[in-house]
């Protein structure tokens, strides 16, 4: 059922959207700001009676993910769609820590509404020369949150054999994904080990 009333949502707003407010001026795009959406969004949204309802917690990988859940709370059952996606860094020129904070929620906000709603943007990734790809996909690192996860895990893991096996000198140099790799096995040892206790 809110499989149908999202997907009624999703063809009202494309309707009635139409202004992209946005530009950005380096790469000579126009994209949606959350306030050329929004307001329509809730307004068809609670036609249907559906929230959406954002939210930023972190993974078992130690890995930050911003959600989108629209739920409904018709009767006793509350039905709801999820849409997810990593949180990433941001860091605005000159910006506080907490400006740059702000600039991360403002930023999933949009890119997940975009999700859930079916809006298009430009395809910022072609249109990048391939020298800014390479550079950026080296800059995907470990977390701050998956850093102190595996500093954490000393006790339980031999956290230099798996530097070695992944060839880096030092846990901030790990990749997202092999810092979720490692993180992986943090838990299932820290579980084994409590079932191990409890035993």
């Amino acid at each position: 059922m809110i499989l149908q009333k999202l997907a009624d949502v999703r063809v009202r707003v494309q309707e009635q959207v139409k202004t992209k407010s946005g530009h950005n001026k380096f790469s000579n795009y126009d994209y949606f700001e959350l306030s050329d959406f929004l307001p329509i969004a809730n307004r068809e949204l609670a036609k249907e009676g559906l929230l959406a309802v954002f939210s930023i917690v972190y993974s078992d990988a130690g890995i930050e993910i911003a959600t989108m859940d629209i739920l409904t709370g018709e009767g006793e059952k509350n039905e709801g769609v999820k849409f997810q996606a990593p949180t990433a860094e941001c860091n605005i020129k000159g910006a506080s820590p907490i400006q740059n904070q702000g600039g991360k929620f403002t930023y999933m906000r949009r890119y997940l509404w975009l999700m859930a709603l079916e809006l298009t943007d430009a395809d910022v990734v072609d249109q990048q020369p391939n020298e800014n790809k390479e550079s950026e996909s080296k800059q995907m690192l470990a977390t701050p949150n998956q850093i102190k996860m595996i500093e954490g895990a000393s006790d339980i893991m031999d956290i230099n054999a798996l530097l070695e096996k992944f060839n880096v000198s030092e846990i901030k140099k790990l990749t997202i994904k092999q810092a979720s790799d490692i993180c992986a096995r943090i838990k299932e040892a820290r579980e084994a080990k409590n079932g191990n206790s409890s035993n």
